[in-house]
């Protein structure tokens, strides 16, 4: 007798049509119908996660895994959902399992680069290693490719830029201001979109109409390296690396002369073919060059370019309308490492009835509070001191700042895009130079905005600025009005700035490879 999928086949449906809730409405009818159904437990697990029900996401994960222990697949998934249960040592795990359950299965690699960078204790030497160790698995060194690309160095050039967040993510929101500046700039841009259609948004549409935009969902890797090249791109860009939304496989396969890893993975791709590290001095401090398989380029100015998100007005400090400070943290949970609660702990003690809000769309999940809660009350912080939300909009995101005095960033893993929305509704952040380069992001950022004094060297500098800044109301006040101008006026801001100085890295990226092809 077949089996009914009737149920299943309207969760593939829903799915597609971005209906969350209905899609795990129909697996769970599904699973109902018949327990042993194993696609449809996973897809399940994967509506929960997508809907921040974490805490069902891994219960189905883990009744999955009980049924296929040595599943790579189910392995991996698992991990991703510890990874935004804010527990990435036990996703590098999984991950790790689920390497040695199927060494050919790439993204379960990919997944456990990538959350590497989450867990305290990584360094940029460690993180080189593991790279390497991917490399030698899964990208080996390419074979020469020849290219009908004219190699003249002032000519009219052609950048691809491959992944699949250009709309309302960080990623997106970060380069939208380049791409409506580079024609400008003598440069030919080409996006090579790998989400579907469908996905596309306010900020895509704005970077479709001024670029050669193709929709490349669905081709595999060789398939997108080999149209690629047939696009005669002469620079390509990897905007997303090691990450959900990255296509690791067609930059293994050289798809242009000139590649470039930037923005969305901070850190070596250790991907042989990988000529070039588009960074900053700050996120690749000198002798980063030892830690990195590609050729470092450092920016002068900023590693990206804010624009000012449609926010709420920037109100008057909280302080002076509760009599006590509060310290916030909108970063993802599984950035805050325990050295990060730690410090938080520490500032909180050294700074008499202040509090803490820690705000993020995954802290739905009741298990992921709870660990939360317990964290801080291991240093002595009582729950009475602590404020977790879980605001879903942007709108009530951005405005979370309204009962913010000082922000402080994660660590080991800074924050990015939420250093520019917290700078850009008045709240200073303080911030370290990690380990890492993604634990360098927040001060990339200040650094670019001119609030490098922000930037602490260690953790006990980390404090002492919070502190410090805590016990200045004058100061904060001044910050509290000013920020925002100060913001708008700086690098960070200026689309035209950063697409020059883009544009001059690309021209001598190519000059570079013209010159080795001796023209």
């Amino acid at each position: 007798m077949t089996a009914d999928r009737s149920h299943f086949n309207a969760g593939i449906a829903a799915l597609e049509a971005r209906n969350l809730q209905g899609a795990a409405a129909s697996f769970e009818e599904a699973l109902e119908s018949d327990p042993g159904d194993r696609e449809a437990r996973y897809r399940l697990a994967n509506a929960y996660r997508d809907l921040h029900r974490l805490d069902e996401a891994e219960r189905e994960m883990r009744a999955l895994l009980a049924m296929q222990p040595q599943d790579a697949k189910t392995l991996s998934g698992l991990g991703v959902i510890l990874t935004e249960s804010g527990r990435p040592a036990e996703a590098v795990q999984a991950f790790a399992d689920a390497m040695t359950a199927d060494p050919t299965y790439r993204q379960a690699a990919v997944n456990w680069l990538h959350t590497q960078q989450y867990v305290p204790g990584a360094t940029d030497e460690s993180l080189a290693q593991s790279h390497a160790r991917f490399a030698a698995l899964h990208a080996p060194a390419a074979p020469p490719r020849q290219f009908v690309n004219s190699p003249i160095r002032d000519r009219l050039i052609v950048v691809g830029f491959v992944t699949g967040e250009l709309g309302l993510h960080p990623v997106g929101r970060l380069s939208v201001q380049l791409f409506e500046h580079l024609r400008s700039h003598g440069i030919t841009p080409c996006v090579f979109s790998t989400r579907p259609a469908e996905f596309e948004d306010d900020i895509s549409r704005r970077i479709a109409r001024v670029t050669r935009w193709t929709s490349v969902f669905g081709l595999s890797d060789a398939s997108l390296a080999h149209f690629i090249k047939a696009s005669k791109v002469d620079v390509l860009v990897d905007m997303s690396g090691h990450t959900g939304a990255g296509r690791p496989g067609v930059f293994i396969e050289r798809a242009a002369p000139v590649q470039v890893s930037w923005l969305g993975y901070p850190g070596t791709t250790g991907i042989p073919a990988m000529d070039y590290l588009l960074t900053t001095g700050t996120l690749a401090p000198p002798g980063f060059e030892a830690f990195a398989n590609e050729r470092i380029f450092r920016l002068p100015s900023t590693h990206a370019c804010f624009e000012a998100p449609d926010a709420p007005p920037v109100m008057e400090r909280p302080a002076a309308r509760n009599g006590y400070i509060t310290f916030g943290c909108f970063n993802n949970p599984a950035k805050i490492g325990d050295e990060a609660i730690a410090s938080f702990a520490a500032i909180l003690k050294r700074v008499p009835g202040s509090r803490l809000k820690i705000q993020y769309q995954a802290l739905r999940a009741p298990g992921l509070v709870a660990r939360l809660h317990a964290r801080l009350e291991a240093h002595g912080i009582p729950r009475t001191r602590v404020d977790l939300s879980a605001e879903a909009s942007r709108t009530a995101f951005l405005s979370g700042y309204d009962g913010v005095d000082i922000a402080l960033d994660s660590f080991p893993y800074s924050g990015c895009m939420t250093t520019c929305e917290a700078l850009w509704m008045g709240c200073p952040v303080v911030a370290r130079a990690g380990d890492i380069m993604a634990g360098r992001q927040a001060a990339s950022v200040l650094a670019a905005a001119g609030l490098s004094e922000f930037i602490a060297r260690d953790r006990a500098g980390f404090e002492d600025l919070a502190v410090s800044l805590a016990q200045d109301a004058h100061r904060l006040t001044l910050l509290r009005t000013g920020l925002r101008t100060r913001l708008s006026r700086s690098p960070l801001c200026d689309g035209g700035l950063f697409a020059g100085e883009f544009t001059a890295a690309m021209r001598t990226m190519w000059a570079d490879w013209c010159e080795r092809q001796g023209g």
